[in-house]
């Protein structure tokens, strides 16, 4: 199974601090693994403060949160967004998403120019190898209690939830599907 433009919600049980609760966007499969963000946890910084700290007058004074995306290059700066909008090193990653990591976005952000659907994260999940597809099967030394659940890409799942809502709602797609494999 490939997790590209997959949704993972985490397990339940699931209690490593950073993964908890967490809802993930793998958005590249490359020859050394899977790329993801966490979508749903918010961090300390919100694009306000990111845009004083590099200069910008943000136009409407943005309190929108900068997620936690993971713990890989916790210093890289990305926005997952809709395809209508794009910047210098917009990468689209799907019929209807796109990621961009350059200063420019926040520029023509705080310039009133946004996409319809975004969100601002620092930082990303990485899986090496096979680690992912062991990780979702529970093939030792991981377990399938503590695993992650495989959602299919909602666009709407994706931006119209968040924190420990967008978790919760993932849980309750993710035990249905479960439930109608079945009847």
């Amino acid at each position: 199974m490939s997790y590209l433009n997959k949704i993972l919600i985490a397990h339940p049980n699931l209690n490593e601090p950073m993964f908890k609760r967490s809802v993930i966007y793998v958005y590249e499969k490359n020859s050394r693994g899977y790329c993801g963000v966490i979508v749903n946890k918010p961090g300390p910084a919100d694009l306000g403060e990111i845009c004083h700290i590099k200069g910008y007058e943000a136009y409407n004074n943005y309190d929108e949160p900068v997620r936690i995306g993971g713990p890989v290059s916790r210093q890289a700066l990305l926005m997952l967004h809709s395809n209508e909008w794009c910047c210098d090193t917009t990468n689209p990653i799907s019929a209807n998403l796109s990621i961009t990591s350059d200063e420019i976005m926040l520029h023509k952000i705080t310039n009133g120019e946004e996409p319809y659907n975004w969100r601002l994260i620092n930082g990303i999940s990485a899986w090496v190898g096979d680690q992912l597809d062991r990780e979702v099967k529970g093939i030792h030394p991981f377990s399938k209690e503590t695993s992650w659940l495989v959602l299919d890409m909602d666009l709407d799942f994706l931006f119209s939830y968040d924190d420990e809502e967008q978790w919760e709602v993932g849980i309750e797609i993710a035990s249905n599907q479960m439930v109608e494999q079945y009847f």
